[in-house]
Formats: C-alpha cells, sequence, structure tokens
C-alpha cells in the first residue's frame, strides 16, 4: 500500500529528518501501526549513513483515535448546548443538534427519532442531518416486542439507557439491518 510514499519519505530523508507513522497488515492478518524515524547523516564526516529507526505505534495510535473521538463528542455537546437557546421549536431545536453534532463532533450524520404511540410502536425520524446513504428511509426500527426491537435504538427507548454499535459487521443487534447500514457505509452507530 505504502511504497510509492515510502520510496517518497526516503527520498526526502536525504534533506532532512522524517517521521511518519504507517499502517501494515500483520501476518496474523491484524492491522499494526508502525511508526518511523529517518535522518540523513551522510554528510556528517564520523557516520556517513542514513539513520533510521521504527517502532511499533499501534497503541500510540489506537490512543489518538480514542482521543479524537472523545473530542469530537466533547465538541458536539458544547454545540448543542449554544442550539438551546436559539430554536423556537421543538423540531428546530432537534435539527439544528443534529446539524451542531454532525458539523461539530465530526460526525457523518446524526438523528432524533420518536416512537409512533398509535401501537406500531416504529421510530420514526423527525430530525437529521448528513449523509444517511438513504439509510433511514428503510430501516424498520420499533421499540416493542418483535425482533426488531433489539436494535440499539430500540433498546435505548425501553431502557432510557444510551447505547452504542462499536462494529456493525460483529454487533448482533444490528442483524435486521447490517446489508442495508454497510450497503449507505455506516460501520458503527
Amino acid at each position: 500500500d505504502y511504497q510509492a510514499e515510502a520510496r517518497s519519505g526516503f527520498l526526502n530523508t536525504l534533506s532532512g529528518e522524517v517521521r511518519a507513522i504507517r499502517r501494515y497488515r500483520h501476518k496474523d492478518g491484524s492491522w499494526i501501526h508502525i511508526g518511523t524515524l529517518t535522518r540523513n547523516a551522510i554528510n556528517d564526516p564520523k557516520i556517513h549513513a542514513i539513520i533510521g529507526y521504527a517502532h511499533d505505534a499501534t497503541e500510540q495510535r489506537h490512543t489518538e483515535d480514542s482521543l479524537h473521538r472523545v473530542t469530537g463528542a466533547l465538541n458536539a455537546f458544547a454545540a448543542t448546548g449554544s442550539v438551546l437557546t436559539h430554536a423556537g421549536s421543538e423540531i428546530e431545536l432537534l435539527e439544528q443538534a443534529c446539524q451542531a453534532i454532525v458539523e461539530s463532533g465530526g460526525y457523518r450524520m446524526a438523528w432524533v427519532g420518536y416512537a409512533d404511540r398509535d401501537g406500531s410502536n416504529v421510530v420514526r425520524p423527525v430530525a437529521r442531518f448528513g449523509d444517511d446513504g438513504g439509510y433511514l428511509a428503510g430501516a424498520m426500527i420499533t421499540c416493542d416486542e418483535s425482533d426488531h426491537r433489539r436494535s440499539p435504538t430500540g433498546i435505548a427507548f425501553r431502557t432510557g439507557v444510551s447505547q452504542t454499535n462499536q462494529n456493525t459487521m460483529t454487533d448482533p443487534r444490528m442483524a435486521p439491518w447490517r446489508l442495508e447500514a454497510v450497503k449507505s457505509r455506516f460501520g458503527s452507530s
């Protein structure tokens, strides 16, 4: 994946020092991150070489990714707080909150749904912002006792506790929506 980039990085080393973190596939199939530092010491009469150092930066990268997610969530939370003072109606408040979450938090899409209390208990979107890839139009989410109640959204409605889906491909609660979620490029929710 990174041969051209690595070659370019090596050539850049000729003019100084280069730091980089690159992702590589381990022989066991997992992904690891390797951090490198290369320094040109060819013109140093005591060394006459390009010095390179590499280390496993996987944990560092995971920590940085986690920090990025937390920062996004905090930014979204702060932005939604300011929406409270500007909205003229409940729907406007929800729409502006969704927009603030996407724009300030770095999320691709945000939505708010209400459960119909007409006996169907279908959760219908009332506000949204961002690119849902058509997912919400086809998602049948309920908060009753049907098979579709097992979704993170359905569980949140019934228990009052926030739910997350860290991996759409492996989370068993996402089975009824997996195909559509993947088509719409949602890896988590």
